[in-house]
């Protein structure tokens, strides 16, 4: 093989590299993240119908968090979705107003009934996308289940990301968590 034709086989091996590297990229500034603590949309309708199974899959299950009842009907409703429930951070707390928006409820009626560290299989956070392309490497992140009426409404996160509306959950879910596992 010539020298020249080597650098133009060369050249062609770089541009398929390049090709193939830029299509796992993503077209959002900051290379598709979002600040930790904001909600992002993923441009699905909100579906109310939506129920996701929400059985532990951890050997240390976390006890189901409500927001707290009352006796008397408030005469304003509260300003801070998650009130009283301990260790409520921001993020959550932007998932129920964010949830209560999408199916015009009031805060203090959505219930956290699952918020735990997870490990999802591959880049989707467990809520892939018809005709998208995701890395294919265990992600850590979190997974929040909310409930409001009967129903269950999902949002996910990677490592640092912001919590995500699930409209359709992959019903594999992520791994088990266990002993041992680092999420």
């Amino acid at each position: 093989m010539t020298a020249r034709a080597k650098t133009g086989a060369l050249a062609a091996t770089l541009a398929a590299a390049t090709l193939v590297i830029a299509a796992c990229g993503t077209d959002e500034p900051g290379g598709g993240t979002v600040p930790s603590g904001s909600i992002s949309d993923d441009r699905t309708p909100a579906k109310p119908e939506v129920s996701v199974n929400v059985e532990p899959e951890s050997t240390k299950p976390s006890p189901p968090m409500t927001l707290p009842a009352t006796t008397d009907p408030p005469t304003t409703p509260p300003s801070d979705p998650g009130a009283g429930v301990p260790n409520m951070d921001d993020a959550a707390r932007d998932a129920i107003r964010d949830l209560a928006g999408r199916i015009g409820a009031d805060p203090s009626t959505i219930t956290v009934v699952a918020d735990e560290r997870v490990t999802w299989r591959d880049g989707s956070i467990g809520c892939p996308k018809p005709g998208m392309a995701y890395t294919q490497a265990l992600v850590p992140g979190r997974r929040l289940i909310l409930a409001s009426s009967g129903q269950t409404y999902a949002y996910h996160a990677g490592r640092a990301g912001a919590l995500t509306y699930c409209a359709t959950p992959d019903p594999g879910g992520p791994l088990p968590s266990g002993p041992g596992t680092d999420t």
